[in-house]
């Protein structure tokens, strides 16, 4: 395996692991906006606190 091959599979996966982390976070957004749409937004910013601070950052 030559040095240009290594670094070709290396970026390869590093790439992938972007897209992996891009596709993650679109998914994660449209749970949360179900979630908060099954609930009609009630409590969603004092009650359920792990919803506070996805929901800041991901809408």
């Amino acid at each position: 395996m030559t040095a240009f091959t290594l670094r070709k599979q290396l970026f390869n996966l590093r790439e992938l692991v972007l897209l992996q982390k891009i596709c993650a976070t679109n998914e994660g957004a449209d749970v949360l906006r179900e979630a908060i749409s099954v609930f009609a937004g009630n409590g969603v910013m004092e009650e359920f606190l792990p919803c506070q601070g996805f929901s800041g950052t991901l809408l």
